[in-house]
């Protein structure tokens, strides 16, 4: 799971291997992007942030106001993403 704050990026991800075509779609301020199943090993990018005004133009959601003003100046300047990834270990059974 991914949360996107600040500037809008556009996501990518392959459909199939790597250079392959893939599904790219607008990650804005306070999406939320969950991969499952296959879609966890798959390749997963941003390979572009939007800049407030770009964003704008394109009608991209990008008017937030948070109350801390310092947080609102950098977020409408840059993106801050939080991952969240569950990982499962497999405990070692020793030999008797």
């Amino acid at each position: 799971m991914t949360i996107s704050l600040g500037c809008p990026a556009i996501f990518q991800i392959g459909v199939g291997e790597r250079g392959e075509k893939s599904l790219e779609i607008f990650l804005e301020d306070g999406d939320i992007c969950i991969l499952d199943a296959n879609d966890r090993s798959a390749f997963h990018a941003v390979p572009r942030i939007l800049d407030f005004e770009t964003a704008k133009s394109n009608n991209l959601h990008c008017d937030f106001n948070y109350s801390n003003k310092p947080l609102d100046s950098y977020l409408k300047q840059a993106r801050i993403n939080i991952s969240l990834r569950q990982i499962t270990c497999n405990k070692v059974h020793e030999e008797k």
